[in-house]
């Protein structure tokens, strides 16, 4: 997570809004289990994206509201997304391709898969509780 957290001062939770920001915005277009033409290298362009709230990110990562409004108004200052409105918010495809970003991108990748592959075999094989008879 180091490494994730870099671009972001090593904030770990500035890196966990950040990315969950992101993937709200295209939650909608991640519906199949491929890759999808629309990605153009990994990212949708920004006219298929969504400008997301602070409340459904918060809700997302079970944090508090004002936690994560804190960050993302320091993710603004800093140029990592912008406002849309009054009380949403988006990461255009632009910061995506930033450098800094776009050779971690992999590695976010892979955690992903890794993160929920443990959590469907954690989840499938937790015990129920009943000893069988």
């Amino acid at each position: 997570m180091p490494m994730l957290s870099e671009p972001f001062d090593f904030d770990i939770t500035r890196t966990l809004v950040f990315y969950a920001l992101t993937r709200a915005s295209v939650s909608h277009l991640n519906h199949h289990r491929k890759i999808r033409d629309d990605a153009v290298g990994g990212i949708f362009p920004n006219d298929m994206r969504r400008a997301v709230s602070i409340l459904s990110i918060a809700d997302f990562l079970a944090m508090p509201y004002e936690t994560v409004r804190r960050h993302v108004h320091a993710l603004v200052a800093a140029g990592w997304c912008d406002r849309v409105g009054s009380r949403e918010f988006i990461v255009r495809s632009e910061i995506l391709s930033d450098a800094r970003l776009s050779s971690k991108r992999q590695t976010v990748i892979d955690l992903t898969k890794t993160f929920v592959t443990r959590m469907h075999t954690e989840v499938v094989s937790a015990p129920t509780g009943k000893e069988p008879v």
